[in-house]
């Protein structure tokens, strides 16, 4: 990890006296607007200068030069920033640039020069270059040459106040860094990760050849039974080719001959034709005289009829007035009845409510009254009461008057006893002066006592307070603790969240290459529509794509789609029969093989009609295949022609049932792709779905799952944030509470001394105290002689007292009894308001009874008028029946004359209708045989065209298939019977037709892709040996890092507990791994022990003891193996005086054999130093280097 630079940092260099850092060349490297040179020899060098002059820039240099990518720790927001960004004087330049030249003639790096210059630039337009001795060269390079060395951005050449920190660190990642570069183990770390890189662009590589060759195994075996049907297929083809031109032969001399026979007999047809025609057209004048009369009788018969219908409608109202009116005539004979009745109910109503108003009246009158009398009296008794409670309550407060007077007589007989006593104290001047004795002992022990009080509240605060810090830092600890599982359990998440991110993705990829280069297409359909997409060739437009392509289905159905299909999958849609004949020709010319295309324009598709509908209904149907799948309108039409008539179902039983409803007309389909065909037949088995209708799908929702991953990463990396700032909060929390806890101790302890102190005086006041005892008891005797007096005024006092305690006793009984009255005066009240309440009552439902009397009577009149209104609409209605029947009567005589009438017109028209049947019957005769003298000459004429027709497509068939006429197969005609010969065309087109679509250039893409399935099998072999050789790489390194650490460390850590000692001037410490058998993920523990200090962490310790103990730990790994230089960057600032000039002194001796370069501010560093640079900023903004005097120094 570079190391970080904190404000007021430093920066230190070392190097041995053999390889060492000669110079350092800077030009517009952040505040160097002018090119700068400093010398370095073997021993000290300082830097120094006033803070913000630039001084730490030359370290900051040096660790750019050295690979630092990152611009936070150059101090900088981003990589720009370092370039010289000019001042109010100076324009900013373009680019900056830092050399490093070392002395190498000892051979220490690996390069054959005596002297090495390693450089960086930096341009603004962000182009950076790296050189060695001025030859170009990469990063890596200069980072490999200084492996192992010390030296690198991520060593301990170059530490400053951030790497102090790292050593000191809470954090194990941050605190092995350094340790690990001393270790010698960072080449090994390198090409571990390099090996870990390897492997995994190995396992990526592993896991796309194996998806490969999973979608090639997939497509071998059927190729390979599709090459094995080529083969056989163009053997057949190539017999049926002389039987078909034989059979034309013979069937053309066959259709020739009969046509002529057919147009002799069609001109005789036509002759018979003509004289029947001149009969049928005298029959159809008779006919239509007699069709004339009919149409007469018709309208005479349609006059009756009518007249019939509406005297039978007449009589039909009538009856059904007749029916209503009996009806009405019940209904109002009830509600006679019924208002009655009602007229009675009502009459007794009202005499019950006449009844009730007279019980109401001069009830609760007398109750009222006698309440009203009680109330009185009681009223009167509470009156009495009040006035004796007004005579007590006076007495009361005289008593309590005089008990007050008698207090104050008896606090005034007490002053004069106290005067007493003073006169008697004064009475001798040694009794004066041990009194003054014995108030400043006791004036003494007060103040002890106070100081006591004080400090035993100190120490129980300070107690708490301990007590407090100690659960508030082991809450910390366990919560730490916590933050740092779940920030494991956020990576763990991550990693995986990544991994499946990454899986989908490469999914995706591999469906995508797929669909784009065809695979799974015969190499026909393949390099056929590549051209057509990749070149516009041999057409731009027109071509849709393969129907595999262009249809899509719910992964439910895919199996069932596909199947039904089948290799019709294969055929490509175009928009007409030009783009096909073009397509055609180039497959021709360009000798790709065979394709089937669907022309839209000329399809002639079947799909269901009408009758599908009672076939869904049936168990198991699930729907036309037209309605379960996704396409193109545009394409609609090469759709219905390939599943127009093709039905979904659940099974093979469903499947049989339905196809047996439907006399197996149409094709069943079930999810399992086996299939019913029209006319019976069933294919059926396993199968290897190529998996062009579910492509779109794969990638979609491999698309989609690496979408929601990525969402989950961000997810769980933004909670990671979160996690970590909570456990950088309590690392800082536990910090500050280790702090306080250590200070809480030392102040415990001081209370415990101050204690001990305080009880030493106590004891000492007591002592004096005690021998003045017996001097002051006599006092006491004397004021004794007064006593009996006081108590006889204290027993009057207490007379009063009881008097007093008696006038309340009876204060208070006379109160309670005049409560007891007042309750039963509110009782009485109470009493009389519900008596009022009951008599308001009684009024209102004195009104109601008379609202309701009022009511009846109404009601009673108003029965009486319904009573005559229903007696007169009862004798209207019995009029209104007797018009009716009349009415009735007259319709039905009416309707049996015009009966009569109709069927004379009727048997008129029977005689009538025979006729015309007669002529009509004769009539259709002559036509009959004129329409089978048609019949003959039209299908004679048919005849005569399909043969004509027959023979043109016979001669086109054979020219588009074999290209021969009928002269040239007359030469090419085999020896054979014709029947033989049908028997085997129809033989070997059978089995072509078994054989469904055969790919021609099945036998080359069969060897392509088995070509390239063996060369992935190879290649996945390879792959394989080379994941095991990385592995193994990656645990020898493991193993050796391991074993070179733990052999290093304990170097370190003798190296380390001689160090401290000599920095200390004493003490303790030591390195300790919490795991050895993990040695290079544990973290590194430093338990040190300042003289006269107990063992303790290095965070117990103060600020300046950690920074020395962080020295020790970089002087002992410059002890295991000393880097070429080490620079220095104010690391001693915390150190006080004392420790300064053992660091510098420390310092001193080992620039007999190392070459120091110290950024630094404190004179005995200064002094230790064998040559000085300064650096100023006498122009603001630009750093300059100046030589400094030693005598200046200071």
């Amino acid at each position: 990890m570079p190391a970080r630079h904190q404000p007021g940092g430093g920066l230190l260099i070392c190097g041995g006296s053999g390889l060492h850092l000669k110079g350092i060349e800077i030009q517009g490297f952040k505040s160097f607007g002018d090119k700068a040179h400093i010398e370095f020899s073997p021993g000290i060098t300082a830097i120094v200068g006033p803070n913000g002059s630039g001084k730490s820039n030359v370290a900051d240099a040096v660790r750019w030069v050295l690979g630092e990518q990152s611009a936070r720790a150059l101090r900088g927001a981003k990589m720009e920033d370092i370039i010289f960004s000019g001042t109010k004087e100076r324009k900013p330049l373009s680019f900056c640039e830092v050399v490093l030249t070392f002395d190498n003639a000892d051979g220490g790096l690996p390069l054959e020069y005596t002297e090495v210059a390693v450089s960086r630039r930096l341009y603004r337009s962000g182009e950076s270059e790296y050189a060695i001795n001025r030859s170009p060269c990469r990063m890596r390079d200069i980072l490999s040459l200084f492996y192992d060395t010390g030296v690198g951005r991520d060593g301990y050449s170059i530490i400053g106040q951030g790497k102090i920190e790292e050593i000191l660190s809470q954090k194990g990642e941050e605190r092995r860094a350094a340790f690990e570069e001393a270790a010698g183990v960072m080449k090994y770390k390198v090409n571990k990760q390099e090996a870990q890189r390897k492997l995994a662009n190995v396992e990526n590589s592993m896991v796309r050849v194996a998806d490969i060759m999973a979608e090639l195994e997939g497509n071998l075996e059927p190729l390979f039974q599709q090459s094995q049907a080529a083969r056989e297929f163009l053997e057949l083809q190539s017999r049926l080719r002389e039987l078909d031109i034989t059979l034309f032969a013979d069937q053309y001399e066959r259709n020739t001959g009969r046509v002529r026979k057919l147009e002799e007999e069609i001109q005789s047809l036509e002759r018979l034709g003509a004289e029947a025609k001149d009969r049928e057209t005298a029959l159809r004048e008779e006919e239509e005289l007699h069709r004339e009369k009919l149409a007469l009788m018709d309208g005479l018969l349609e006059t009756a009829q009518e007249k019939r219908f509406q005297l039978a409608q007449a009589a039909s109202a009538a009856q059904r007035e007749q029916e209503l009116a009996a009806q009405r005539h019940a209904t109002l004979e009830e509600t006679l009845n019924r208002l009655e009745g009602e007229a009675e109910r009502d009459r007794l109503l009202l005499e019950e409510v006449e009844q009730a108003l007279g019980a109401l009246s001069g009830t609760k009158e007398a109750d009222t009254q006698g309440l009203q009398t009680q109330l009185d009296a009681l009223i009167l008794q509470r009156e009495e009461i009040r006035n004796r409670l007004s005579d007590l309550e006076a007495r009361l407060d005289r008593e309590k008057q005089a008990h007050l007077d008698a207090l104050a007589k008896e606090g005034e007989k007490k002053s004069i006893l106290a005067r007493q006593a003073a006169i008697l104290e004064q009475a001798g001047v040694r009794l004066a002066q041990i009194n003054q004795a014995l108030d400043q002992q006791d004036a003494e022990r007060n103040q002890l006592m106070e100081e006591q009080s004080g400090v035993r509240r100190e120490r129980e605060a300070a107690g708490a307070e301990l007590e407090r810090l100690r659960s508030a830092r082991e809450a910390l600890v366990s919560r730490e603790a916590a933050l740092r599982e779940r920030l494991q359990t956020a990576d763990t998440a991550i990693a995986q969240e990544a991994e499946k991110a990454r899986a989908a993705d490469h999914r995706a990829t591999i469906q995508r290459d797929l669909k784009r280069n065809y695979e799974g297409y015969s190499q026909t359909v393949r390099l056929l529509m590549q051209d057509v997409k990749e070149k516009g060739q041999p057409v731009s437009r027109g071509v849709y794509g393969p129907v595999g392509d262009l249809i899509k289905t719910e992964a439910q159905y895919e199996k069932a789609i596909g199947q039904a299909l089948s290799a019709a999958a294969q055929n490509i849609v175009v928009e007409d029969e030009a783009t096909g004949k073009a397509l055609i020709a180039h497959l021709r010319r360009m000798d790709y093989g065979r394709a089937t295309f669907l022309p839209l324009a000329a399809l002639r598709p079947r799909t269901f009609g009408g009758e599908i509908s009672r076939y869904l209904s049936m168990d198991g149907a699930i729907g036309p295949a037209m309605d379960l799948v996704r396409f193109d309108p545009a394409i609609v039409r090469a759709v219905e022609y390939l599943l127009g008539r093709t039905l979904i179902v659940r099974d093979m039983d469903a499947g049989i049932a339905i196809a047996r409803a439907a006399g197996n007309s149409f094709r069943c389909v079930t999810l399992l792709g086996d299939i019913l065909n029209p006319g019976g037949t069933m294919t059926g088995g396993s199968n290897r779905d190529r998996g062009f209708l579910s492509r779109d799908r794969l990638i979609a929702e491999a698309e989609q799952q690496r979408d929601e991953c990525l969402h989950r990463v961000e997810s769980y990396r933004a909670k990671r944030q979160e996690l970590a700032a909570e456990q950088h909060k309590a690392a800082q929390e536990l910090e500050a509470l280790s702090a306080g806890l250590q200070d809480g101790r030392v102040l415990e302890a001081q209370i415990l001394e101050k204690t001990d102190a305080i009880a030493y005086q106590l004891e000492r006041v007591d002592q004096e105290t005690a021998r003045l005892a017996t001097e002051r008891q006599r006092i006491a005797v004397m004021m004794e002689e007064a006593a009996p007096k006081e108590e006889q005024d204290h027993r009057d006092v207490e007379a009063l007292a009881q008097e007093v305690l008696e006038l309340t006793r009876q204060v208070a009984a006379l109160r309670q009894e005049a409560e007891g009255v007042e309750g039963e005066i509110v009782t009485r009240q109470v009493n009389l308001s519900a008596l009022l309440g009951e008599r308001s009552a009684a009024e209102k439902e004195r009104g109601r009874l008379t609202r309701e009397r009022d009511r009846l009577v109404s009601a009673i009149a108003a029965g009486r008028e319904s009573l005559k209104v229903a007696k007169q609409e009862l004798a209207l209605l019995e009029e209104r029946t007797a018009d009716r029947q009349r009415a009735k009567d007259s319709a039905n005589t009416q309707m049996s004359e015009n009966d009569a009438a109709l069927e004379q017109l009727s048997r008129e028209r029977q005689r009538l209708d025979i006729l015309i049947r007669e002529a009509l019957a004769h009539r259709e005769e002559i036509a009959g045989a004129a329409a089978e003298n048609r019949d003959r000459r039209y299908r004679m004429g048919n005849q005569r065209e399909r043969l004509l027709a027959e023979t043109e497509a016979l001669e086109t068939r054979m020219w588009n298939d074999y290209q021969i006429t009928f002269a040239m197969a007359q030469e090419s005609r085999l020896e054979i019977k014709t029947s033989a010969a049908v028997a085997e065309a129809g033989s070997i087109r059978n089995r072509m037709a078994e054989m469904g679509t055969v790919n021609p250039g099945a036998i080359e893409e069969y060897n392509r892709v088995r070509e390239r399935y063996d060369f992935l099998t190879e290649q996945n072999a390879d792959l394989l040996k080379a994941k095991e050789d990385l592995q193994r790489l990656i645990d020898d390194l493991m193993g050796e890092m391991q074993e070179r650490f733990i052999g290093q460390f304990q170097i370190i850590n003798q190296n380390f507990q001689r160090t401290f000692q000599a920095l200390f001037k004493g003490g303790e410490a030591r390195l300790e791994l919490s795991d050895e058998n993990n040695a290079m993920e544990c973290n590194i523990e430093i338990i040190a022990q300042p003289p006269g200090k107990r063992l303790q962490n290095i965070s117990l310790l103060s600020g300046g003891e950690r920074a020395l103990t962080a020295i020790a730990i970089l002087f002992a790994m410059l002890d295991l193996k000393a880097t070429p230089f080490c620079i220095l960057d104010e690391i001693e600032t915390a150190l006080d005086d004392e420790n300064l000039r053992l660091f510098a002194d420390y310092l001193g001796n080992y620039a007999q054999k190392t070459q120091f370069i110290a950024i630094t501010h404190r004179r005995p560093t200064m002094e230790a130093a064998s040559a000085l640079y300064g650096v100023t900023m006498e122009e603001k903004g630009v750093s300059k280097l100046v030589s400094v005097r030693f005598e200046d120094v200071g």
